[in-house]
């Protein structure tokens, strides 16, 4: 388990002054890194081997907005293996108590031939701890593709938004689905399903349908209608919470 200090800038605010999701993504990852790094299990030394992680499945739940440039503390934790996934929950914390709750479900591939590896390729083992999501789980979504959406945008992949897998960094799918709500409200509950990773150039049309009290989003290449990710968003009711 890893544990540290932290605070969002002001860089990190969205226009309501709640700290934006993808800067929680940025720093999940970046933990989830360095507790890698601890163990003796660096990304240089993956990719020598042909390996990289990559993440399948993330759930975030908000008890209330994280503020920016206040003191908060950030914990991070892998839990055991289920089949060839490696979950990872999170917490953070302010003086209040718990702020929000993670779980990140990761995958390891061959990094040239992207296909899946067992746990067992992995030549150190990850010590697991207990779950801080407190049974959080990431939820199973199913596009609506009979449906017209309610939403729409198209957004191209630029270098900009690459990270060293050479694809579009996870934190940028957060920015996509946020840019796609109509106000903007802090963020209660964010699901994302990783199912194709999108690549320089690529051009995405992204669908949202109004639920009772979220907004279901889809993702697709558009040259070839295949899938990129789906998702799901709920925001806090009080646009001043």
């Amino acid at each position: 388990m890893k544990e540290e200090k932290l605070r969002f800038e002001s860089y990190d605010l969205q226009a309501s002054g709640f700290v934006r999701p993808s800067a929680v993504l940025r720093r999940m990852q970046q933990m989830a890194r360095d507790d890698l790094n601890d163990f003796g299990i660096s990304y240089e030394d993956m990719r020598k081997k042909n390996m990289a992680f990559v993440v399948s499945k993330i759930a975030l739940l908000w008890s209330r907005p994280l503020q920016g440039e206040i003191p908060l503390t950030m914990r991070t934790a892998a839990c055991a293996t289920h089949g060839a996934t490696f979950p990872r929950s999170f917490v953070i914390s302010d003086e209040r108590g718990i702020c929000l709750r993670a779980m990140t479900l990761w995958a390891l591939l061959d990094f040239e031939k992207r296909s899946l590896l067992r746990p067992s390729a992995l030549w150190k083992e990850i010590p697991v701890f207990e779950d801080l999501s407190d049974g959080l789980s990431c939820a199973r979504l199913s596009a609506k593709k009979e449906e017209s959406p309610d939403l729409f945008d198209r957004r191209r992949v630029y270098a900009s938004m690459l990270d060293q897998n050479l694809h579009l960094n996870n934190c940028n799918y957060a920015d996509l689905m946020t840019d796609l709500l109509p106000e903007d409200r802090a963020v209660k509950e964010m699901h994302i399903t990783f199912q194709k990773e999108a690549k320089r150039g690529d051009l995405l049309a992204i669908s949202g349908w109004k639920e009772e009290d979220s907004v279901l989003i889809s993702g697709h290449f558009e040259e070839n209608g295949n899938p990129c990710f789906l998702g799901r968003i709920r925001t806090f009711e009080d646009e001043n919470v």
